[in-house]
């Protein structure tokens, strides 16, 4: 949490901690052929955010840092989650 933010901060120089966005990242689990990776904004206290997904595949989330066309710092992760599959 806190301090985890507080150390990404601290790995940035002021410069790109003033570009820094918070973003929620969707990461695609190793069901994939490749590892998919996709970006929101992400404010604290959001309600949702939603990401299109395949159907019986496995994605965990993540909420970092990111200086766009730079860096990425993961913050916080959750565990790996599988989608349920599609009906047949």
């Amino acid at each position: 949490g806190g301090g985890a933010l507080e150390a990404a901060q601290k790995s940035l120089s002021e410069g790109q901690f003033r570009r820094a966005r918070l973003v929620l990242r969707l990461v695609a689990g190793t069901g994939e052929e490749r590892e998919r990776r996709d970006l929101a904004p992400f404010s604290p206290g959001e309600f949702a955010t939603f990401f299109t997904v395949a159907p019986g595949s496995e994605y965990r989330t993540e909420i970092g840092l990111e200086v766009p066309g730079e860096r990425y710092i993961p913050v916080i992760g959750s565990n790996l989650a599988r989608t349920p599959r599609r009906a047949s």
